[in-house]
């Protein structure tokens, strides 16, 4: 029995794309179907199936990749037919797997998920695994377990997954072994006060990050907790914070925690319920285990611990230091690669607080070096780019791209950041690092976001433009174009600095009635340059008010004529016009051209598939407007045309300062070889279409 059968089966009556039921209900609990069959039938047929038909699959549970790994592939409606059939889902990565990169669809009824690194096997390489779970997290999820095989298997890295755990109220079981990007002590916190139901809470070695005094009192403080899990060293000082709670422990049954002795007879005292506890205890280091690091130039320094668990750690002489230091502040890159190869030879926050200007290069399925608990004080610019995949045939698929935290860098001192994509296969994302950098970074001066901002919101930006008085360069090409929207707009027209201004959300007509109404009187008025896709219609009204303006870059769409509104700029120096839609340009147009004699570089070409034509404009008219724009020095007109070679060489004489023309049209370049005097003198690139 194949997906063949039942993809034509007609209903009864009038044809329906819907199965009658009892059809439907033989195929999904037929025995002789596997799952693969059942996935076939369904995606064959995804229209086919009532909701009371998908009930009988809502119990299928996914006890390896294979099936997500198929989701990855399947359009985004496909996908969500088999999210809404999942409650339980357990993940098993085998080694050469090392990121699962589909954020897509949501899963609403999922009650537990389970997420694991199998056994390596005879696999001598553990590439760290990353994977996106926040939409795979609804609020009736009761169980969330993510955690390697063992600790030598490689990392398990999460984008921050308990932003959404904080709806889960149903929460009964929590353990967490990755490292959680975004992730810090207060969520945690906010974590277990939401979900009062947790029974089982276990954070293990790769999550200490979310470890601190303050999490600590509220993990105390969890009335519901029986069996608890603590990776984190709980030394005397933390365990008597931890008991200055109401019946702090009041229900835990089960210890397993890394403890000192004096610490653990304190913690026993209170734990009146406590019937196993597995303990790992060590030694307070003393004073004497620290080695300090002398003025005499002198061979590394070996640093220990009384516990002979802690590892020896070489701390290199100050010169050394020094020396390496100095490399860092002229070479962008050595800061991150020092810190990974070097991690346990140097305190890195040293080397933090000389660092003024970081550019890290990102490539598919990278992951940065875990730096949350160092602080770049003097950080003034942060500029990440993703590099990607030269071509889509370096990579077996989709190129996967990469997630990355930023919010650590992010610190008072910060005035450029910069996340770009250059133009290659794949790209990124980031956590939502907007509400860190509106609270953290007053002095911000220019912001450009390219990758995907997840969980982000409109608000979030506004919050960024509210807090950030000396804001100058606002480039927000996000891939979902959900950081802007009326209200949005409505703040950056009124900001006050704002000199660049690029996105490539469509801006309505609606979207700039609303930004101009009731908002002072010259909104946009501080513009000099704007890149936008935009409808013409709200280009028109929208021009009068960037009077200052000095490059305009517009993707037009819709109808409506611009160029007779173009008077208004007077500074004009640079015009770039893609038409999205089909366009006729006249003469009057190009007339209108006629003021701007400081024009240096003019761009006027159709987009995608829409067709520009100037078949009615003559070779006399266009060389009597280029005659009052000598300063032009780029030209491209890109667009259906009955022009001769007449045009070349009028405007070879007309534009002397001409480096580059790209024209479209038939020319009979050989007249040219004839010409007594040399035309186009400064001319660099030419390019006829």
């Amino acid at each position: 029995m194949t997906a063949n059968h039942f993809a034509t089966l007609p209903g009864q009556g009038r044809p329906s794309r819907t199965l009658p039921p009892e059809i439907a209900e033989q195929i999904l609990s037929d025995p002789i179907l596997n799952r693969e069959d059942l996935e076939r039938i369904i995606r064959a047929n995804c229209q086919s199936f009532s909701a009371p038909a998908k009930r009988l699959y809502w119990q299928l549970e996914i006890p390896t990749h294979g099936l997500l790994a198929r989701l990855e592939k399947m359009p985004f409606d496909e996908q969500q037919i088999f999210a809404d059939m999942m409650r339980n889902i357990t993940i098993e990565f085998g080694i050469p797997r090392s990121q699962l990169s589909m954020r897509f669809p949501f899963f609403p009824l999922v009650q537990q998920l389970r997420v694991f690194r199998a056994h390596p096997g005879e696999c001598r390489t553990y590439p760290t695994l990353y994977v996106h779970l926040g939409h795979m997290i609804s609020p009736r999820l009761r169980l969330l377990e993510v955690s390697g095989w063992q600790k030598f298997a490689g990392r398990v890295v999460t984008d921050n997954i308990l932003l959404p755990l904080t709806l889960c109220t149903d929460l009964k079981r929590l353990i967490i072994d990755a490292f959680v990007m975004d992730g810090t002590p207060q969520l945690l916190i906010d974590v277990l006060s939401a979900c009062r139901k947790i029974e089982v809470l276990a954070l293990e070695e790769q999550s200490v990050t979310l470890i601190d005094p303050s999490s600590l009192k509220a993990i105390a403080a969890h009335p519901t907790v029986r069996q608890l899990r603590l990776s984190s060293s709980i030394t005397r000082e933390l365990a008597l914070l931890m008991l200055n709670v109401p019946s702090p422990f009041a229900n835990v049954t089960a210890l397993d925690i890394l403890i000192c002795p004096n610490a653990a007879v304190l913690l026993f005292h209170h734990m009146k319920k406590l019937v196993k506890k597995r303990l790992f205890e060590f030694a307070t280091p003393s004073s004497s285990g620290l080695a300090a690091v002398t003025a005499n130039v002198s061979p590394p320094t070996i640093m220990s611990s009384d516990s002979a668990a802690r590892p020896r750690v070489v701390a290199l002489p100050r010169e050394m230091v020094a020396k390496v230091l100095s490399d860092v502040e002229i070479d962008r890159a050595t800061l991150v690669s020092v810190m990974r190869s070097n991690k346990e030879m140097f305190d890195q926050a040293v080397y933090a607080e000389h660092i003024q200007r970081l550019h890290i290069d990102l490539a598919p399925l990278m992951i940065l070096p875990p730096l949350h608990h160092i602080r770049f004080n003097k950080l003034r610019e942060l500029r990440i780019i993703y590099t990607g995949a030269e071509s889509s045939t370096q990579l077996p698929h989709t190129p996967a791209g990469c997630h990355i935290g930023i919010s650590h860098f992010l610190t008072p001192s910060l005035e450029v950041l910069k996340l770009e994509e250059s133009n290659t296969f794949g790209h990124y994302s980031t956590g939502n690092f907007l509400p860190h950098l509106a609270s953290r970074c007053p002095n911000l001066g220019t912001l450009i976001i390219h990758p995907e901002v997840m969980g982000a919101s409109p608000r979030c930006l506004i919050r960024v433009i509210e807090a950030c008085k000396e804001l100058r360069v606002l480039s927000v090409v996000s891939r979902t174009g959900t950081l802007i929207d009326a209200q949005a707009l409505k703040h950056i027209a009124a900001y006050p600095r704002l000199y660049v201004f690029e996105t490539h959300k469509l801006i309505t007509a609606s979207d700039v009635r609303f930004a101009l109404s009731d908002n002072g009187p010259s909104p946009f008025g501080t513009l000099g340059f704007v890149r936008l896709a935009i409808e013409t219609e709200a280009a028109i009204p929208m021009v009068p008010h960037i009077p200052k303006l000095e490059i305009i870059d517009f993707r037009l769409s819709g109808p409506g004529n611009i160029f007779a509104h173009l008077h208004e700029l007077e500074q004009l120096e640079k015009m770039t016009l893609f038409f999205m839609t089909d366009h006729i340009l006249t003469e009057d147009d190009f007339d209108a051209l006629i003021p701007h004699a400081s024009l240096h570089e003019l761009e006027l070409r159709p987009c995608n598939s829409a067709d520009l034509d100037t078949s009615s404009v003559s070779v006399t008219a266009m060389l009597r407007v280029f005659a009052a724009l000598p300063n032009i020095r780029r030209l491209r007109l890109i667009a259906h045309n009955r022009w001769n070679v007449d045009l070349l060489v009028g405007l070879g004489r007309v534009l002397p300062r001409l480096e580059r023309l790209d024209i479209a049209g038939s020319y009979n370049l050989s007249i040219m070889e004839s010409l007594p005097t040399a035309i186009f003198p400064r001319l660099e690139y030419l390019f006829v279409a």
